[in-house]
């Protein structure tokens, strides 16, 4: 048990100074003054006098294990070093591999996966890579998302001339692998997906939507380099290339419920759920402090 006092509070908005009670990991308690503890001798005391304490960030697209190579060896870029990942803020980490799943492969991504996190980071991974098929530990998506801990999801790539270019109905089929996998494990299930500027855009997504059950929380596109194209009507996937307005109802409120991310960390919230639903999830924030929400949601983004 421990209890952090005077601290000034940020999760993310400002709190003002706060104590913070920890218990078996988790945040129990945030309030102007938590005393009743200060008599006993096995409860830890950690004094701020009014430091800032904030939640680490979450970087839900790095390649641990280094990427590139798309210009020959040469160009293959080195691994993340832990103390590059600290300095930048970042406590959770989510890896993946890129274009090359051949020399970068899955067992070094959960290697060094657990590595960060005997280190004290919080780090998981998706299987796959930029093809369809893509590699997998155990020979099925849902089996990695299953049955290995730090599986959380699959990685593909769209629309781009390095991906395998997968159609809807493949991209359906790789949804429901890993929702359902997802959905047994405990844990998010996502479908990450490299979205390029090919011909195809986001039509796959729009199909997937359209012609299956998947909900839009399975769909992660990452890295888009299109404009935000509007869908014409709900006769997807024929898409315009107009930009999207604001006025647009129908079309624009399923583009504005698709997440998007890049390779920018997301501000986690030290108590409640998470930007991504990790399974067993923890946090550590800028002081080091490992902390874990004391909330976790169905598997959804």
């Amino acid at each position: 048990m421990l209890v952090i006092k005077q601290a000034r509070l940020y999760a993310p908005e400002p709190e003002g100074v706060q104590d913070i009670l920890v218990e078996g990991g988790k945040i129990a308690r945030i309030a102007p003054s938590i005393d009743e503890y200060d008599g006993i001798g096995e409860v830890e005391k950690l004094q701020l006098d009014g430091r800032r304490l904030a939640p680490g960030y979450i970087d839900c697209h790095e390649h641990i294990t280094g990427g590139g190579g798309e210009q020959g060896p040469r160009t293959r870029v080195p691994e993340a070093r832990l103390s590059t990942i600290f300095q930048c803020g970042v406590t959770t980490v989510l890896g993946l591999l890129g274009t090359d799943g051949i020399t970068r492969s899955l067992e070094n991504l959960q290697a060094k996966c657990q590595a960060l996190n005997e280190e004290g980071l919080s780090c998981y991974m998706l299987t796959g890579s930029y093809a369809n098929p893509g590699p997998t530990l155990t020979g099925d998506v849902e089996r990695d998302i299953m049955l290995i801990h730090e599986v959380i999801g699959v990685k593909v790539a769209m629309s781009d001339h390095r991906s395998s270019n997968i159609t809807g109905e493949e991209l359906i089929r790789l949804g429901t692998l890993a929702r359902r996998g997802g959905m047994l494990a405990g844990c998010a299930g996502l479908v990450t997906i490299h979205t390029g500027s090919g011909k195809a855009g986001l039509a796959p997504i729009f199909y997937a939507l359209k012609n299956s059950d998947l909900p839009l929380s399975t769909f992660l596109p990452t890295l888009s380099l299109m404009p935000r194209w509007e869908a014409e009507s709900t006769s997807l996937p024929v898409l315009q290339k107009k930009p999207m307005k604001r006025s647009q109802t129908k079309s624009a409120s399923i583009w504005k419920r698709i997440p998007c991310c890049c390779s920018f960390p997301f501000p986690a919230t030290p108590m409640g759920a998470s930007p991504v639903s990790m399974k067993r999830w923890s946090v550590s924030v800028s002081l080091m402090l490992r902390l874990t929400p004391s909330m976790k949601s169905s598997g959804s983004w």
